[in-house]
Parts: structure tokens; C-alpha cells; sequence
């Protein structure tokens, strides 16, 4: 028997539990991200979701968001006419990708994030996690 869910709030709050539930093979969990629409998905390697804002602005946000955990940007890119935009960011031996994509004439961003200590491939999908949410947060 399925319980019956009447609230969107509910649902929102089960999706984590669905999600792991299903024993997906890469992982994937779903969470809400609070005060914001978007979604965040974590894989073995990358927490993903989108951000509401231009590229532009949510450049200026990963900045902070960076170097306020202690991070120093120690590789920066853009490509695609400043679409996309790639961080690599380091404190000690932590290394953090953030990668920002923008598809022309939307006010959202693609943001992924992926975070490992270390030379070996040993990924923290929990802090990327926690970058990303910071960086969606406006």
C-alpha cells in the first residue's frame, strides 16, 4: 500500500528517501536545496543542480563562496563567449571543481561541483555537496 501524500512539502521531503531507495548504481540522491527551486544530484564524483542568476553573477558567487570555505581559485577558464565558465580551487590537500554553464537566454545556471583531498581519486560528493549549495544560495 502506497501512502497517500497531500502536500508538495511532503513529497519534496520523501524524494531522498525514493531516491536511495531505488539502489541506483551511480548513487544518485535528490535533495531540495533550501530557498531555492533547484534541485541538487550527487553521482559518485559531483554534486549537480542549477542556480537562479546569470553567468556573471553566479561567477561572483562561486568566488566568495570559495574563498569564504578557505579555498584559493587556482585555475580559472571561460569558453563558449563566457557560457561556461571553470573553477579549480585548493586548500591543503583539498582540490574543488566547480563548473558553471549557462544556455543562451535563460536565467539559470548549471552549476557542478566536485571536491576530493588528495592525489588520489578519492571524491567528498558531501562537500561538493555543500559548495553547491552555497553557491546556489542568492
Amino acid at each position: 500500500m502506497v501512502p497517500r501524500i497531500r502536500s508538495g512539502r511532503a513529497l519534496v521531503a520523501l524524494l531522498p528517501l525514493f531516491a536511495l531507495g531505488c539502489g541506483s548504481r551511480t548513487g544518485t540522491v535528490a535533495a531540495a536545496a533550501a530557498g531555492t527551486a533547484a534541485v541538487v544530484a550527487a553521482s559518485d564524483q559531483n554534486a549537480e543542480g542549477e542556480a537562479h542568476g546569470t553567468i556573471a553573477d553566479l561567477d561572483r558567487r562561486t568566488r566568495s563562496v570559495l574563498s569564504s570555505m578557505g579555498l584559493q581559485v587556482t585555475k580559472s577558464s571561460a569558453e563558449n563567449n563566457n557560457a561556461e565558465r571553470e573553477y579549480e580551487a585548493r586548500s591543503g590537500d583539498r582540490v574543488v571543481h566547480v563548473k558553471l554553464e549557462q544556455p543562451s537566454g535563460s536565467h539559470m545556471t548549471k552549476v557542478s561541483v566536485s571536491s576530493r583531498r588528495g592525489t588520489t581519486l578519492d571524491y567528498d560528493v558531501s562537500h561538493a555537496r555543500m559548495v553547491l549549495q552555497r553557491i546556489q544560495q542568492p
